[in-house]
């Protein structure tokens, strides 16, 4: 299946990137966030994850509600629901995860077309 890969958030000034993650244990987002997010995995699938750190720590997960994607044409705007995560320390997320990779750019220069030389 071909990954629908999000363009460069770009609201802010100073750096902007992209990242990937690898969740522990093979597990899904969905199995990982349910608990936490206080929705019914049977019901709900965790499509995407926001964390947002400012004053506070700030995780939103979106979910598909399984029995209405039946109805869903590519078409339309694909509804969602948001759920919180009741979580104060970053350090709870971290446990979900087994590797993080991510590059943050000034935006002067195109990632693409630099090359490491001393390597």
């Amino acid at each position: 299946m071909k990954k629908n890969i999000p363009p460069v958030e770009t609201r802010f000034q100073d750096l902007s990137g992209n990242i990937s993650v690898n969740l522990v244990d093979h597990k899904n987002l969905t199995e990982l966030t349910s608990s936490l997010a206080g929705f019914n995995p049977d019901r709900f699938e965790a499509i995407a994850v926001r964390v947002f750190i400012e004053s506070a720590l700030q995780v939103t997960i979106f979910a598909i509600d399984k029995s209405k994607q039946e109805n869903w044409s590519k078409t339309d705007k694909l509804p969602i629901h948001k759920f919180k995560l009741d979580v104060t320390d970053l350090s709870v997320i971290m446990l979900m995860v087994q590797q993080v990779n991510f590059t943050l750019t000034t935006g002067e220069f195109d990632l693409e077309d630099m090359e490491v030389i001393n390597k």
